[in-house]
């Protein structure tokens, strides 16, 4: 089976941030497996020593954000910045609660330095990075006064999900994190063993009974006993990130789990599996998915080549409801739904707005005004990637650009750049 055009922009919608014309002509005429193979190339992946200097202060976390969106729209593997998103979401720290923008940034490193490799790694270095600590308490965590909270996400969030666990293996697991806490003289903190803070009493966990510590905890979470729920847990938000959050079988998720299994609990032979599947390609999963405004900024930024200020971007992103490094709550970013109040709508047209000015000047839609309706709408609809929208999309566009065109007191450049706000709202731009 070979790829068509739609195919093509499907995968891309997924694997990377939309595809540009060049990008979608690649991935035609080849087989399944050599676009999936393509798209998951990493070659290109520049490490984290492009990550700006930061200080403590509170507005660095604007400047680090700016940096990342720079990287998602300039990346050559784009695939490895849709796993870090997918990382930063799924250990969802904050900056308003760890308070030390340089300690956000060690985190973001470490996304980048291990979320390519196995999960064990990455799992134990955010776990003791001192961001993850002070997020989740457990810098506080002694002995004779446990802090639970740090080991109740472990289990629920980061590794065997809700219903795998009791009360009592919470408890075991605080007891075990008793004393991996943070040295406060350092600068910025860092993470410190204090002994005499452990719980060193035999302790109950996963039906083993031993001196448990910090670091068996995540052995037997990832290699050991649990580590059949952690692979399904894994592959069940990894589908639901590319895949489909609305819609999942046993089957497929059993693949996707036996794939993380059998490559050291490796995300990115997950992903390339989610992409081999039947499933993925299915009618219902062609933009199936409604964009976070994050990823719709930097297709923007990438079809256009423009770039939406430092200053800007945070607050239209504070309007659409997602600043990197604040994400909503400990679960990380939600899908779909989460993404369509009123005021999330209103952060996107006013995004668009603002760029539409830059994009007219740029040549965006030049002469748009002297096409006939139906090769305007053609015109609009593959400027944004979507050639093959609805025939409803269609027919209300090609509305929309009657009314405006035959107003007089409007010139070209006007039409031009409000065939960029429509064009930017419409539902198959904002969908993936």
């Amino acid at each position: 089976m070979t790829l068509t055009a739609a195919d093509a922009r499907h995968l891309l919608r997924r694997a990377a941030y939309g595809g540009l014309d060049h990008e979608v002509a690649a991935l035609t005429g080849l087989s399944r497996a050599a676009a999936v193979d393509s798209v998951m190339d990493t070659a290109g992946f520049v490490h984290a020593e492009l990550v700006p200097s930061v200080t403590k202060s509170s507005g660095e976390r604007r400047r680090l954000a700016h940096w990342w969106v720079e990287q998602m729209t300039t990346s050559s593997a784009p695939i490895t910045e849709r796993l870090f998103y997918f990382w930063h979401s799924h250990f969802a720290c904050s900056s308003d609660r760890v308070r030390d923008q340089r300690l956000m940034k060690h985190q973001h490193y470490a996304f980048r330095a291990y979320g390519l490799g196995g999960f064990h790694s990455l799992l134990r270095e955010i776990s003791f990075g001192a961001a993850m600590l002070i997020d989740l308490d457990n810098a506080s965590n002694v002995a004779g006064d446990e802090q639970e909270n740090f080991a109740r996400e472990l289990m629920e969030l980061y590794t065997i999900g809700n219903g795998s666990f009791s009360e009592d293996e919470v408890i075991s697991v605080a007891r075990a994190w008793t004393g991996h806490n943070l040295d406060t003289d350092a600068s910025p903190d860092e993470y410190a063993f204090y002994s005499d803070r452990h719980d060193k009493h035999d302790k109950t966990l996963f039906g083993i009974t031993k001196k448990w510590d910090a670091q068996d905890t995540i052995d037997e979470l990832v290699n050991g006993v649990r580590r059949d729920h952690t692979a399904w847990f894994l592959a069940t938000k990894l589908w639901a990130e590319f895949g489909d959050p609305s819609w999942a079988s046993g089957p497929l998720i059993t693949h996707i789990a036996d794939t993380l299994k059998a490559n050291d609990m490796k995300a990115l032979p997950a992903i390339e599996a989610i992409f081999l599947r039947d499933e993925f390609w299915a009618p219902e999963r062609r933009h199936g998915m409604v964009k976070p405004p994050l990823p719709w900024v930097v297709e923007l930024q990438r079809r256009t080549g423009i770039r939406l200020s430092e200053s800007r971007l945070d607050q239209r992103c504070d309007t659409m409801g997602q600043r990197l490094f604040l994400p909503p709550s400990v679960a990380g970013w939600g899908h779909n739904t989460a993404w369509l109040s009123g005021m999330s709508l209103l952060g996107r047209a006013r995004v668009a707005a603002e760029m539409s000015s830059d994009a007219q000047k740029a040549g965006f839609f030049a002469g748009l005004g002297d096409l006939p309706p139906d090769e305007a709408v053609d015109m609009i609809l593959e400027g944004f990637g979507v050639p093959d929208a609805s025939t409803g999309t269609r027919n209300v566009l090609e509305e929309w650009y009657i009314d405006a065109a035959i107003r007089d007191d409007l010139s070209d450049s006007w039409l031009e750049r409000e065939a960029f706000r429509v064009g930017a709202m419409l539902p198959e731009v904002n969908l993936a």
